[in-house]
Parts: structure tokens; C-alpha cells; sequence
């Protein structure tokens, strides 16, 4: 029977677990990382329950059970009466295998419709339960009663369980038991052991359940009659009578046809019967006293068996005020996400404007330079139709020619420099893209790992369900168990000693891994300073590098000073040239007349051959100068583009390296987040059970031989569950320590790469020394050229006043000459342009790698914060555990101070069986 209600129990949370359902609301967090926010995903589980049922219906024994009350979640407001929703009760029905129905519940702000799973079922079985402790909020917590019928059993508190006996002081209770007989000082030992275990910041319910069973009818019958709460003072009792709302569970027939199949618990007289045998064998008391304490003990047991409903909806309530909180979070999260889109829009919107104007610009440029072409090949017609005319206009227009060139080179460097433009701007809004889709997959991808997180939990919470009422079925097979075994008191007592050397030795090796964890704490300060000076170095390093590029504008600046002037002089001689073809027109006119001195000139005319062959001389010498030049400058060029391709596709790897190493640390932080949850709630396990030691304890000065069996027997289980966790606590403190070591190997990397981007800035700073001094060699020779075309002028100013007397051949050479000058001068100011566009993309380039230096800097900055986030919950853990141990060694003080009494009990009990024997005798 018990594997088949075990079979049942795990089918229903199977379809519990796959019918569950919510709305997924996914948004951006802190810092840019993705939280996720499921509806109607977390169930409530009985965390260490104390009901169990009782098998064997002949055997009408009671059996006390210690701990915290189960925490059951149940539906708000309308669904919290049983009548409503009959499926509360009917666990073992296999008409509701089935999912039942989902509670509807609506946020009153967001205006979203959630779902929360139904509560978990509360079982009319036959239950034995001793007391259970329900930590409420706070001390004026309200305390919901429910309205008596007349077929209520009414419950009141017992005289052990009284408020006025909590409030007196320890001392005087010392004073009175030593005027006592031994049973009373049993009673009021274990009303003074239930008043110190209370928190005195939370108040707790005490509550008895008992197997009442006259028959299986009127077992099936039972309903749920209220809660009395055990408030410290009596103004908390007047507040929650008057603040307490009214709610009604009731247990119909028709609501218990599942439980046929369970055993008929047995009959109340018969429990009574036997309770009074086993008094009667133990104790010297009198029969009346006796009977009045199993009438409180089943009054206690009918109290707490009529109570368990109303403990449902603490925690639903709760859950709901957290997951509306989560709600508003993951809203206001979500909004900021929209602010920044709209942001990454209009900026998009505007560079799309900007490469729309660009592209306007461009396209203007195109017809402009196609008109040009046009002028060029009306001229070129133009030419061909007036080669029978004069020579000063073909001079003219050769002129006019050489000035559209120029012009036309201008307009191509101008559309050149705009398509790069364009393509800048294309490229960054392909980068925009790929980081907004990017952070997308990033986002999807967290929500894909938050939605496993969570359907693990709900499976680990499932799993801890079907441990606890497996645990139910143990503890109902032990109970019956207790009935038979009556004399282990001194066994029990070297137990009681062993679990405190157990506990000893757990509290030392806490109390390593804590100083463990403070050296960690320190290391890792240490690397913070370490890593905040190294940030404020490469911050001089960066501004160093903008005090240089402001030196390198500032030097092209000047050059294009030194261009315009160039500019200006080569205006200054196409004006003497117009004027110079002034003066040949007027010395043809005068040829006529000087044709009579030809034979003067011919002798002159040999010198001016001889100086024309020197100078030609010289400008191949020129020329051969400036083809080397030219040379040496494209291959140095080639070679710095070379350089800046090879650091741009370094800086990339880095920077793909860098982000999946982020990837990595935050997917770490994560799991450690995860890890020290768990331990939080590890060490409230522990908390709980230690309580429920102290509490067996405190029961074990009430009880005779046979219920001390019984403690034994839950220490020895609670025992093992210790083990359990410490070992847990141990391999998760090491996972803890080994993802330490990982983040410091991760810093040392990002160290070393921080190391080889100076350099590369190092390489960076060379070229661009390299550059400028090609640039100065440059300057020189401008300027050498410069001076040998002043030269050439004052010559040409001698061979004009020589040409006044000579003949029209001499001028025609020297017009020729000229012009291969000016060409000349042209090439130079073509390779000026060339080197000015140079300069623009090497200047682009330590821009790029400023950008690049500085998204790193921001990448370490976030590393940081992000280790000191670490740090903070390390040190904030590390507080946790001493406030954990601190409490675990009081509990081992506790634990002593209960032994001590036990065996002076002990002693007391068998001094008292000693002196019955020898009466017997």
C-alpha cells in the first residue's frame, strides 16, 4: 500500500511539474546583464515535515515529533476555503491524478495576468504529529481564526503550553521544582525547555495532532477548527483578536473518498488505555493525575491536528509580494532596454542622414568632375581646330590645360576622401548591427540559462517533496517501532556525547575554511590595487599619445601652410608667364626690324646652347634625385600599411579573447551566486535540526523510558542528514577556492595583454618618428627645389632681356623648358597630396587604436567593479558563516547544558527505581 501511495504521489508531481506554465518577461538588469521573470514556476515544498501516518491500525499508540512546522502554500483570498476547492483534501483520490486546476491571480500595478500552481495537498489521513513551530514575520503578526461549528471539537491550550509560565523567569522555576514531586518537575522542566527555544523575535504556535479514531466514519469526518497562537505578551493577543480575519476549512465525506484504501487508525479509547499502561509502569503518580495528563496531552493533539490548514497561505503571500517585486524590476528593466534602442536609433537615423548627405556630395562631385571632362575634351577640339594658328595660342591654351588638370586632380583627391568617408560610416553602422545583435543573442541566451535554473529548482523541490513524505512513511514504521523497546537510556546518553564531539570537529573545520576564505579576501585586495595602478598608468600612457597627435596635426597644419604658399608662387608665375607671352607677341612685331642683327647673335646663340645643355644636365640629375625619393617614400608607405594591418588583426584576436573571457567570468559569478545560495540554505537545514535536537532533548525530561527510545532513534536520523550537509558545505567550499584561483589566472592574462598593447603603441610611436623624419627629408629637398626655380627665374630673367634681341627659336626652347618645370612642379605637389592623404590614415589609425585602448580600459574597469561585486558577497558569506558558527556553538552549549540535566534525570530516575526494588524486596 505504502509503494502504491508513493507511486501516486510522484505521477502527481510529474504532471504538476510539466503542466506548469506562466508568462515569460524577459529584460535587461544591472550593468547590462539579463534577468528573466517566469510566472507560476515556484512551488512550495514541505520543507522537514513532522506528519507521518500510522500503519498499523490495531496498535492505538501516540508518538511526539519534534521541528519546524511544514510550510504548505496556499491559494489567496477566495481559493483559501477547502469548500471551494475540495481537491485540497483529496490526495489518494485517483480521480484527481490529474493536474488540477491552475489559480488565477492578477497584479494589481502591471495589469499581467499570473498562474500559480495549486497548493500542495494536506492529507486527513490518520497523522501524528507533536509540535510544530511556525515562525511568523514579526511580533505583531496577525493570527487568523476560524468560526467553531457545532460539530467542531473545540481546543484550548494546555497548562504546560501557557503564555504567563513563558514570561516567568528561569530562576524561580528552579526555585519551585526543588518543592515538587518528580512528575510535576518533569511538566514544568519541558514548559521551560519550550520557552527558551522560542525566538524572541518571532512568536510560534505549539500544537499537538492525535490519531483519533472511534471509527472510520467519523475519521473521515473530521474538520478543521482553528489556530490559538502563542503570543509572549497580552497586548499581541488583544491585536490579533482584533485584526483577524475569519477563514473556515472543512473537511466533507465527499472530500475523503480517496482515503479508503489507508487503514483504519485505531480507537481513541484504546490509545488512552495503553498510554495509561506505559504511565502507570514508569511513574509513581496516581491515577486521577495520570488520566489529566493524557486528557491535555489528546486535547493538545486534537488543537494541532485542526490547525494545519491555517498555516497554507503564510508563505503564499509572500511569494506573491516577491514575484510582484521581481515584476516591477524586470518592467523597469525592460524600459530601460526601450530608452536605449530608441537611442541606438536616432543614432542611426543620423548617420543615415549624414551618409545621404555624403553620398548628395559625392554624387555633385561626379558631375562636376564629368563637366570638367567635358571642358577638357571641347578644348582638346579646340586644339585640334587651331593647330594652324599662331603659337602664343597654343601656349594659352596649354596653359589653360595644365589649370584644369590641377583643378581636376583636386576634385579627384576631394572624391577620394569622401568615399572614404562613406565607407567609415558604412562600417560603423555594420558594427553598430552586429552589436545590437549581439547583445540580443546575449540576452537570449541568459534567458534560455535562467529558464534551466529555474526548472531545476522546481525539480530539486519536487525531489525534496517525494524525500519528506518518504521520510513520513520511515518515522510512521519507527513510531510503531517505539512501543516495543523500552530501556536504552544508557546508550542514548553516549550517543548524546558522540554527536557532540561530531559537532566540534564540524566547528573546527568551519572554522578553517573561514580563515581559508580571509586570506582569499586579502589576496584578492591585493590584485585590485595592483590592477587600479596599472589603469592609471595606461590612462598617462593614452594621454601622452594625444599630446603627440595634437604635435602631428599641428606639423601637418604647417605643411599645408607650406602647400598654399606653393600654390601662391605657381599663380605669381602663370601671371608672369601671360606676361612674358605679352612681350613675345611685341617681339614679333619687332623681328622684322632686328633680322638684321642675326649674325651678332649666332655667337651668343652657341652660349645659350651651351648653358641650355648644363641645365638639362641638371634636371636629369634632378630627376633621378626625385625618382629615388619617390621610391624610398612608396616602399616606406607599403611597409607602415603592412604594420598597421598586422597591429589592427592583433588587436582584434585580443579583443575576441577579451570578450569571451568576460563571457566566461560572468557565467562563473553566476554559479558562485548559485553555490553560496545553497549554502545559505544548507546552513539553515542545520539551524532547524540543531533546534530540533534541543527540543528532543527538552522532551526527554517528560517522558518516561519508552519516548526516550524514540528520541534516539530521531537523533540518530538527524545525525545522518548532518553528515550529509557538511560534506556538501566541504565540496562546495573547494569548488569555491578552485573558481578563485581560476579568476586570478584570468587576471593574470589580461595583464600580459595589457603588456603587449604597449608595446604595440611603442611600435606605433617609432613608425610615426620614422614618418615625420621622411618628412623633414621631404622639406629639404622642397626647399632645394624652391631655391634651384628661383635660380632658373633669375636666369630666365637673363634670357628674356637676352631674347628681346634674340630669335624666335631661343624663346620657343625655353617656353618647352618652362613647361617641363611646371610639370615638374606639379609631380611635386601630386606626391605633397599623396603624402597629406598618408598622413590622414595613419592619423585614422592611431585613432583606432586609441578607441581600441580604450574600450580595454573600460573592459578592465568593469572587471573590476565586477570583482569587487565578488568581493563584497565573499566577505558578506564569510560574515554568515562566523554568525552561523556562533550560533552552532550555542547550540552546543545548549546541547551540553540538556545532557548535564538528562543524566541527572537519569540518575534521579534510577535512584527512584533503586528505592523501589528495595521496597519491593
Amino acid at each position: 500500500m505504502e509503494s502504491y501511495h508513493r507511486d501516486e504521489r510522484l505521477q502527481s508531481a510529474q504532471k504538476d511539474e510539466s503542466g506548469s506554465f506562466g508568462v515569460q518577461v524577459q529584460v535587461q538588469g544591472i550593468n547590462g546583464r539579463p534577468h528573466v521573470v517566469l510566472g507560476a514556476q515556484g512551488k512550495n515544498v514541505l520543507e522537514y515535515p513532522d506528519v507521518f501516518l500510522t500503519e498499523d491500525p490495531q496498535q492505538g499508540l501516540l508518538s511526539y515529533m519534534s521541528g519546524s512546522a511544514s510550510r504548505i502554500q496556499t491559494p489567496p483570498a477566495d481559493s483559501s476555503s477547502p469548500r471551494k476547492s475540495p481537491e485540497i483534501l483529496r490526495p489518494n483520490d485517483p480521480r484527481n491524478i490529474q493536474s488540477p486546476p491552475y489559480h488565477r491571480h492578477t497584479a494589481g500595478r502591471s495589469g499581467r495576468v499570473w498562474f500559480s500552481p495549486p497548493p500542495s495537498p494536506v492529507y486527513a489521513s490518520p497523522v501524528m504529529v507533536k509540535r510544530a513551530r511556525i515562525p511568523l514575520p514579526g511580533a505583531d503578526r496577525e493570527v487568523e481564526n476560524i468560526p467553531c461549528r457545532t460539530s467542531h471539537i473545540m481546543c484550548r491550550p494546555a497548562s504546560g503550553d501557557d503564555p504567563d509560565l513563558r514570561e516567568s523567569p528561569r530562576l524561580a522555576r528552579l526555585g519551585h521544582r526543588s518543592r515538587m514531586r518528580p512528575d510535576d518537575k518533569r511538566r514544568s522542566r519541558s514548559a521551560e525547555s519550550r520557552s527558551t527555544l522560542t525566538d524572541p523575535e518571532t512568536s510560534s504556535v505549539e500544537m499537538e495532532v492525535e490519531s483519533s479514531s472511534e471509527a472510520s466514519a467519523a475519521v473521515r469526518q473530521l474538520e478543521v477548527t482553528g489556530v490559538t497562537s502563542a503570543e509572549p505578551t497580552e497586548r499581541s493577543k488583544v491585536r490579533s483578536a482584533e485584526k483577524s480575519s475569519e477563514r473556515e476549512a472543512q473537511v466533507t465525506p465527499d472530500l475523503l473518498r480517496g482515503q479508503k484504501e489507508l487503514p483504519d487508525p485505531p480507537d481513541e479509547t484504546t490509545a488512552k488505555q495503553v498510554m495509561l499502561s506505559y504511565l502507570r509502569e514508569g511513574s509513581s503518580d496516581g491515577e486521577d493525575a495520570i488520566r489529566h495528563r493524557v486528557d491535555v496531552m489528546f486535547e493538545k493533539i486534537h488543537m494541532l491536528k485542526f490547525s494545519t490548514v491555517e498555516t497554507l497561505g503564510v508563505n503564499n503571500e509572500e511569494k506573491q509580494k516577491r514575484l510582484q517585486e521581481v515584476l516591477e524590476k524586470s518592467e523597469h528593466q525592460q524600459l530601460t532596454l526601450r530608452h536605449k534602442l530608441t537611442d541606438m536609433e536616432k543614432d542611426l537615423h543620423t548617420t543615415l542622414d549624414q551618409l545621404l548627405q555624403v553620398r548628395r556630395s559625392r554624387d555633385a562631385c561626379r558631375a562636376d568632375m564629368r563637366a570638367l571632362q567635358q571642358q577638357l575634351s571641347d578644348i582638346h577640339d579646340e586644339l585640334d581646330s587651331s593647330k594652324s594658328s599662331e603659337a602664343a595660342e597654343r601656349d594659352t591654351l596649354l596653359q589653360d590645360l595644365s589649370v584644369l588638370r590641377a583643378e581636376f586632380g583636386a576634385l579627384q583627391d576631394v572624391h577620394e576622401e569622401q568615399e572614404e568617408v562613406l565607407q567609415l560610416r558604412e562600417r560603423e553602422l555594420t558594427a553598430l548591427r552586429g552589436a545590437l545583435e549581439e547583445e540580443i543573442s546575449a540576452h537570449a541566451r541568459d534567458v534560455l540559462i535562467l529558464k534551466e535554473m529555474h526548472q531545476r529548482e522546481v525539480h530539486k523541490l519536487l525531489q525534496a517533496t517525494e524525500e519528506a513524505k518518504e521520510s513520513l512513511a520511515v518515522l510512521g514504521q519507527k513510531v510503531l517501532e517505539v512501543a516495543a523497546e523500552k530501556a536504552a537510556n544508557h546508550t542514548h546518553i553516549s550517543q548524546l556525547g558522540r554527536t557532540h564531539t561530531e559537532l566540534q570537529e564540524t566547528i573546527r573545520a568551519l572554522e578553517e575554511q573561514i580563515t581559508t576564505l580571509n586570506d582569499i579576501t586579502q589576496h584578492n585586495n591585493m590584485q585590485k590595487n595592483l590592477l587600479e595602478e596599472r589603469v592609471e598608468r595606461l590612462t598617462m600612457e593614452n594621454q601622452d599619445l594625444e599630446v603627440e597627435l595634437m604635435d602631428v596635426r599641428q606639423q601637418e597644419e604647417e605643411m599645408c601652410g607650406a602647400n598654399r604658399a606653393v600654390m601662391r608662387r605657381l599663380e605669381d608665375t602663370q601671371t608672369e608667364w601671360s606676361e612674358l607671352n605679352r612681350a613675345h607677341r611685341e617681339l614679333k612685331e619687332r623681328l622684322q626690324e632686328e633680322s638684321r642683327q642675326m649674325e651678332e647673335l649666332q655667337e651668343r646663340k652657341r652660349e645659350l646652347e651651351e648653358q641650355r645643355t648644363n641645365q638639362n644636365r641638371e634636371f636629369e640629375r634632378l630627376q633621378e634625385e626625385m625618382s629615388v625619393v619617390v621610391v624610398s617614400s612608396e616602399r616606406e608607405t607599403q611597409r607602415l600599411q603592412n604594420q598597421v594591418d598586422i597591429i589592427r588583426d592583433y588587436n582584434q584576436r585580443e579583443l575576441n579573447t577579451l570578450q569571451t573571457q568576460l563571457h566566461n567570468t560572468h557565467s562563473q559569478l553566476q554559479t558562485h551566486t548559485q553555490t553560496a545560495q545553497e549554502n545559505h540554505r544548507e546552513r539553515c537545514v542545520l539551524e532547524d535540526k540543531l533546534s530540533r535536537c534541543e527540543f528532543e532533548l527538552n522532551e526527554a525530561t517528560m517522558r518516561t523510558q519508552q519516548l526516550q527510545k524514540r528520541t534516539q532513534q530521531l537523533e540518530e536520523n538527524r545525525h545522518t542528514h548532518e553528515d550529509k550537509h557538511i560534506k556538501l558545505m566541504e565540496v562546495k567550499l573547494l569548488e569555491l577556492e578552485k573558481c578563485l584561483m581560476d579568476e586570478q589566472n584570468s587576471s593574470d592574462l589580461l595583464m600580459k595583454k595589457l603588456e603587449r598593447g604597449r608595446e604595440q603603441t611603442e611600435q606605433v610611436r617609432s613608425d610615426l618618428l620614422q614618418e615625420r623624419a621622411a618628412r623633414q627629408d621631404l622639406e629639404c629637398d622642397k626647399i632645394s627645389l624652391e631655391r634651384q626655380n628661383k635660380d632658373l627665374r633669375g636666369r630666365m630673367s637673363q634670357l628674356e632681356a637676352c631674347q628681346r634681341t634674340g630669335q624666335d627659336t631661343l624663346l620657343s626652347k625655353l617656353q618647352l623648358h618652362m613647361h617641363e618645370m611646371e610639370e615638374k612642379l606639379l609631380q611635386e605637389q601630386k606626391d605633397n597630396s599623396d603624402l597629406q592623404q598618408q598622413n590622414r590614415k595613419l592619423e585614422r589609425k592611431m585613432k583606432e587604436t586609441t578607441l581600441h585602448q580604450e574600450d580595454e580600459r573600460l573592459s578592465l574597469q568593469d572587471q573590476r567593479d565586477q570583482l569587487l561585486l565578488r568581493l563584497k558577497s565573499l566577505k558578506r558569506l564569510l560574515d554568515e558563516a562566523e554568525e552561523e558558527i556562533q550560533r552552532l556553538e550555542n547550540s552546543k552549549r545548549k546541547l551540553q547544558r540538556d545532557g548535564d540535566e538528562q543524566q541527572e534525570i537519569n540518575q534521579q530516575l534510577q535512584t527512584q527505581l533503586s528505592a523501589l526494588r528495595m521496597d519491593i524486596r
